[in-house]
């Protein structure tokens, strides 16, 4: 089950003259230290980060979600089923 743990905003940022985009990200930390794990003693947290399809009203772009760890991610993972060549249309 995908876990909503925050947001993001596209932004433009400028550095030398040069502009380029970055993704503002906030995070509920409540909600994203459910998801830390630790590994050779240090503490990581892994998520995605997905594009909306729009803005929302706050400006928002993009959102942050996390697979519960009991969850198995293969249900996002589509199978095209194999064809033998005496079955293709053509």
């Amino acid at each position: 089950m995908k876990n909503l743990i925050g947001s993001a905003k596209t932004i433009i940022k400028e550095s030398n003259g040069q502009k380029f985009s970055s993704l503002k990200i906030t995070l509920k930390m409540d909600e994203a230290e459910k998801f830390v794990y630790e590994k050779e003693g240090r503490r990581y947290l892994t998520f995605d980060v997905n594009k909306m399809r729009e803005v929302n009203q706050y400006g928002k772009t993009h959102y942050c979600s996390i697979w519960s760890k009991d969850e198995d991610i293969k249900e996002e993972i589509h199978v095209t089923p194999e064809i033998s060549e005496d079955e293709l249309p053509f």
